[in-house]
């Protein structure tokens, strides 16, 4: 489970850097013409929480930068269910006393220590 909450943990994030990227250059960052319709891309990775939010506010601006930081919930959300997934790690073996054991310590052959 951890392994696949990985991966679609990274899949999204980079799914928002490439949102992030269009946003920039249809806002006229890197050279680009100014586009209104650049941060359509945040629209399905900030599901649901933009939806929730975006009538309480008035103007075009903050709307924009409520869809563009939105998708940030999901990632977190994703981040802490990778986190609460991990694998836990394994107490140490106890070593049996007196020595390096060669061998795992077996009831059916011979105890070989050092």
């Amino acid at each position: 489970m951890h392994i696949f909450l990985k991966g679609i943990f990274w899949f999204f994030f980079s799914l928002y850097v490439l949102a992030l990227v269009i946003f920039l250059h249809g806002e006229g960052y890197f050279g680009g013409q100014v586009d209104e319709w650049s941060a359509i891309g945040f629209l399905p990775l900030g599901l649901p929480w933009w939806t929730f939010f975006v009538d309480f506010l008035d103007s075009q601006a903050a709307r924009t930068w409520l869809v563009v930081v939105s998708p940030l919930f999901n990632l977190a959300i994703l981040f802490w269910l990778m986190r609460l997934t991990r694998p836990r790690s394994k107490p140490p073996e106890k070593r049996p006393p007196g020595g390096i054991a060669l061998f795992p310590v077996s009831t059916y052959g011979p105890d070989l220590r050092l």
